[in-house]
C-alpha cells in the first residue's frame, strides 16, 4: 500500500531527466500496449516542452535515446498510412495527426537544446549538436512531406527555421560532418547538408501531381542520392540550377534566366545527381533491378524515375514542357465520378446522338407522307411517340456537382472546388466533365491538386476524350465453365465488363484508347467492344495512364 501513496518527499521521476530514467520508462512502455508507443513518447516529450525542465546534457542524452528507440514504431506507423491509400477519411486523419504530432514535439524539444547551445558556446551540449541539428532537419522534412500528402504548402516560418538551422551548422563548421543519424535504423551516414538538400530537392518535385507513395519513394531515393550534390556560396553559370537564401523565408528556387540577388545565397547543380538517376533508370529498364538498393525495387519505380530523370536533368531539352498554354477563363464545369456513373452518362450521350440521327429519318418519313398523302399518317406519328417514350425511359441522369474553371488549355482544365464537399477527390481519379453551354460529357482524370485558400482546392484536369463512347467489353478468349444460367455461360457473364472507348479523333493524344477496370487488363488481350448493337474486335496494347482501379490502354483493331 505504501508504494501507492503520494509521499511529499518522493520526487516524481521525469523520463527525460537522464538516460537511466528514460530506459526505465521505455521498459515499462514496452510491457504495455506497443501499438501506441509513439503516442506515449510524444506525450512525454510534450510534457518536457511545457514543463520547467532545464536543457542539460543528461536530458538531451535521454531525449536522443528515446528518439532512437521509437524510430521503428514510427516507421511502422508511416507505412500503415502509405500502404492504405483508400482508407476511410477518419482513419487517414488519425494516422496523419499521430505522425505529425510526434514530429512537431520532437522538433520543439530539440530546438530548446539548440537554443541553449547557440547562446552558450561552452555548453556541454556542443559535441551532440551536429546530430541534434540533423535530426531536427529530418523531422522538419517529415512535416513537409506529410503536408505535401494533403496538398498543403509549408508556411514561411517553416522555411526560415530550416534555413537558420542549416546556417547554424555552417557557423559551427559541422554542416558536412558525417555520422549515423540513428543507431536503431540501418542506413548510410548522413550530414546536416545532406538532410537540408533532401528537403529542398523533394520540394522541387512537389507540383501536386505525385501521390503520397510517389513522394515517399522519391524521399527514400534522395536519402541515397543527397550526398551527390554540393552547395556552393558563389554562383557558377551553366553549373548551378537551384538557389536558396539562408537569410530568407522562401523554399528553393529553380534558376531560369536572371539570378535573383540574395544576401546569403547557396547554389548547387544536379549533374552528379542526374547521373545517379539515369543509372538507376537504366538498371530498372534493363532488367537489372536486383543490382539496385531495395528502395528501387518497388511497384511504380520505373514510371517515377522517368519523371525524376526529366525533372532534375541539367539538360533543358530533357525537361517537360507544356504542350499548350493555359488561357484564363471563367465558366462552370459539371463534374461526376465513379466508373459506373461515367459509363451511364456517356451512354446517355451516345444514345441521344443516335436518337437525333433517327429523328432525321423520321422527318424524312414525314416529308414522304406529305408528298404522297398530303398529311402525316397516324402510323408515322405513333412511331415518333414510341421513339420519344423510349428516349425518356432510358435516359435518366443522376447527380453531379459544379466546379469553377479559371483556366483552360488544349486537353485540360484548371478548376477550383470546395474541399469539404469533395473529400473523394484524389490524384488519378477518373471523372466525367460537362462544360457549361454544352450538352455532352467528356472523360477526364485528375492530374494535379493543391490547396489555394481556406476550404478550397485547385484541380488540374486532363481530358482523355472529348467525345467518349460507352462500350460493353467482352473477353474473346474466355473458356466455357460448363455452368449456365438461363442458357448463358457463367464464365461469359463474369468476363464481361463496362468500359469507355476514346476515339483518336476525340483526344489530344490522337490514339484509340479504352478505359477499363485494372483487373480486366492484360497486354495483348483480345476483346470485343459492343456499343448500341455494333461490335468491334480490338487487342489491348500498352498502358497510357492508370489510377487506383482503372487503366487507359491503347487498342488496335483485331480483324483476324
Amino acid at each position: 500500500m505504501l508504494d501507492k501513496l503520494n509521499l511529499p518527499w518522493k520526487k516524481t521521476v521525469d523520463p527525460l531527466d537522464n538516460l537511466k530514467s528514460a530506459q526505465l520508462w521505455w521498459k515499462k512502455v514496452q510491457s504495455g500496449d506497443v501499438s501506441s508507443t509513439e503516442q506515449a513518447v510524444a506525450e512525454v516529450v510534450n510534457q518536457f516542452i511545457g514543463g520547467d525542465a532545464r536543457a542539460t546534457a543528461s536530458s538531451l542524452q535521454a531525449l536522443m535515446w528515446l528518439d532512437d528507440q521509437v524510430q521503428q514504431s514510427y516507421e511502422t506507423l508511416c507505412l500503415q498510412y502509405l500502404q492504405n491509400p483508400r482508407m476511410p477519411k477518419t482513419l487517414e486523419s488519425k494516422l496523419w495527426h499521430q505522425i505529425m504530432t510526434l514530429a512537431h514535439h520532437m522538433i520543439h524539444a530539440y530546438l530548446i537544446f539548440i537554443k541553449e547551445s547557440r547562446e552558450n558556446t561552452e555548453s556541454p551540449i556542443g559535441p551532440m549538436l551536429p546530430r541534434v541539428l540533423a535530426r531536427t532537419l529530418r523531422y522538419l522534412g517529415m512535416q513537409a512531406k506529410w503536408q505535401y500528402f494533403r496538398f498543403l504548402a509549408p508556411e514561411k516560418k517553416f522555411w526560415a527555421t530550416i534555413h537558420q538551422l542549416y546556417r547554424l551548422s555552417e557557423l559551427r563548421g559541422v554542416d558536412s560532418d558525417s555520422f549515423l543519424l540513428y543507431d536503431s535504423i540501418k542506413a548510410r551516414n548522413t550530414s546536416c547538408a545532406d538532410e537540408y538538400l533532401q528537403i529542398m530537392m523533394l520540394a522541387t518535385i512537389n507540383t501536386g501531381a505525385l501521390s503520397p507513395r510517389q513522394l515517399d519513394m522519391t524521399d527514400q531515393w534522395l536519402d541515397i542520392w543527397s550526398h551527390h550534390m554540393v552547395m556552393e556560396r558563389k554562383f557558377h553559370p551553366g553549373r548551378h540550377r537551384y538557389l536558396v537564401d539562408l537569410a530568407g523565408s522562401a523554399p528553393v528556387v529553380k534558376l531560369m534566366g536572371d539570378v535573383p540577388a540574395v544576401s546569403l545565397g547557396r547554389y548547387w547543380g544536379t549533374q552528379d545527381l542526374s547521373e545517379q538517376v539515369t543509372a538507376a533508370r537504366n538498371a530498372l529498364e534493363g532488367g537489372k533491378a536486383l543490382t539496385l538498393d531495395e528502395a528501387f525495387r518497388q511497384p511504380g519505380a520505373s514510371e517515377l524515375i522517368k519523371l525524376l530523370d526529366a525533372a532534375w536533368s541539367p539538360d533543358p531539352a530533357m525537361q517537360a514542357h507544356r504542350v499548350s498554354d493555359r488561357v484564363q477563363v471563367k465558366k462552370m464545369l459539371d463534374v461526376m465520378y465513379g466508373m459506373k456513373e461515367i459509363f451511364m452518362h456517356v451512354k446517355y450521350d451516345n444514345e441521344r446522338t443516335t436518337t437525333r440521327e433517327k429523328k432525321l429519318d423520321v422527318d424524312v418519313q414525314e416529308m414522304l407522307d406529305m408528298r404522297q398523302y398530303g398529311f402525316v399518317t397516324e402510323r408515322t406519328r405513333q412511331r415518333q411517340a414510341q421513339a420519344l417514350a423510349e428516349n425518356f425511359q432510358k435516359h435518366t441522369i443522376g447527380e453531379y456537382e459544379t466546379w469553377v474553371v479559371n483556366n483552360e488549355s488544349d486537353g485540360g482544365y484548371g478548376a477550383v472546388l470546395p474541399v469539404v464537399e469533395n473529400d473523394w477527390i484524389r490524384l488519378d481519379v477518373l471523372v466525367g466533365l460537362r462544360p457549361e453551354r454544352t450538352d455532352h460529357w467528356q472523360l477526364a482524370v485528375v492530374r494535379r491538386l493543391s490547396r489555394v485558400g481556406d476550404g478550397q482546392m485547385y484541380a488540374g484536369l486532363q481530358v482523355l476524350a472529348y467525345s467518349p463512347v460507352a462500350v460493353e467489353v467482352k473477353q474473346r478468349d474466355s473458356r466455357n465453365s460448363g455452368y449456365t444460367i438461363q442458357g448463358v455461360d457463367a464464365a461469359t457473364m463474369l468476363s464481361n465488363g463496362l468500359g469507355v472507348f476514346t476515339p483518336a479523333k476525340s483526344n489530344p493524344q490522337k490514339v484509340n484508347g479504352l478505359v477499363i477496370r485494372s483487373a480486366d487488363y492484360a497486354q495483348d488481350k483480345p476483346l470485343t467492344m459492343i456499343s448500341m448493337g455494333r461490335e468491334l474486335k480490338v487487342r489491348t496494347r500498352e498502358v497510357l495512364a492508370k489510377g487506383t482501379d482503372w487503366v487507359w490502354v491503347r487498342v488496335e483493331s483485331d480483324v483476324a
